[in-house]
């Protein structure tokens, strides 16, 4: 990753604001940060364990069809300056876990936030798990 980019590790509420389109302001927000990383003005970071959870929302909870979940994550898949982060840090999730009584999932998520990343998202409750200096500020 450049030195200097804004480096943004992209957690689940986003993309699900992204793809459910049910907030607009919201979604405008994500929808510029996504163009932002198209232009390559910011690296954008995520997981396997987020997109889990993206499609387990939107195709159980909001129940769009597969088909269409498989064709938005593909697209966003091939954004440009998007990166897959698969690395997770078991002994650290479990202590947050104990510690903020947050799902696991989130805390395991948030092992995988890089060093020098700030976290995206809408999650009130997500933020618990994170100093305030790496809260990526919307705009």
């Amino acid at each position: 990753m450049k030195k200097g980019k804004p480096v943004i590790f992209v957690e689940t509420s986003v993309f699900v604001r992204f793809l459910t389109r049910d907030i607009e302001d919201k979604y405008q927000k994500v929808h510029n940060l996504i163009a932002a990383a198209e232009s390559g003005s910011v690296k954008l970071v995520t997981s396997n364990i987020v997109w889990f959870e993206v499609i387990y929302v939107t195709t159980k909870i909001y129940k769009y069809p597969i088909i269409d979940v498989v064709t938005i994550m593909s697209r966003l898949r091939d954004t440009r300056s998007l990166t897959m982060v698969e690395t997770t840090n078991t002994p650290s999730a479990l202590s947050l876990w104990q510690k903020t009584k947050r799902p696991y999932g989130d805390c395991l998520i948030a092992t995988q936030i890089p060093e020098r990343a700030q976290l995206a998202t809408f999650d009130k409750d997500f933020k618990k798990l994170v100093t305030k200096e790496k809260l990526w500020q919307w705009s």
